[in-house]
């Protein structure tokens, strides 16, 4: 019986803590990148000229999947999309581009660095629906 509790205990626990941080990504990290980033890292899309645009550098950033190609968890210093983010605004690298957005301010780039350190969960995201942004 107490060994019960303690296996639910810590189900919930973990449930929770999980939650909790891909609540934080919606709360704190999703805001910026659907500002700064999915305009142009997006799933190919259809324009009202019949166009297919593509994503710029082959990054998807509006669903979990995508992301998770662009970050590695716990390493913040690793992630492809924080190194892009934390390059000097000269390097041809940099994202945002000049002219495209503005950089991600400090708070942004802490959070997410702290998003990424703590494991780059998502949460209940099951991403962004940009159909009608073309």
């Amino acid at each position: 019986m107490v060994l019960k509790v303690i296996i639910i205990f810590f189900a919930i626990g973990n449930f929770s803590s999980s939650n909790l941080l891909g609540s934080e990504f919606i709360k704190k990290v999703l805001p910026t990148l659907q500002k700064k980033c999915m305009s142009c890292h997006r799933e190919p899309y259809k324009t009202k000229y019949g166009r297919v645009k593509k994503p710029k550098g082959k990054l998807i950033l509006n669903t979990p999947n995508g992301l998770k190609k662009s970050v590695i968890p716990n390493n913040p210093e690793q992630s492809p999309l924080f190194k892009r983010v934390t390059l000097e605004k000269e390097d041809d690298e940099f994202m945002p581009p000049q002219g495209k957005e503005d950089p991600l301010t400090k708070n942004e780039l802490e959070n997410l660095r702290d998003w990424i350190q703590s494991g780059a969960k998502t949460g209940t995201w099951k991403g962004t629906d940009l159909s009608k942004q073309n």
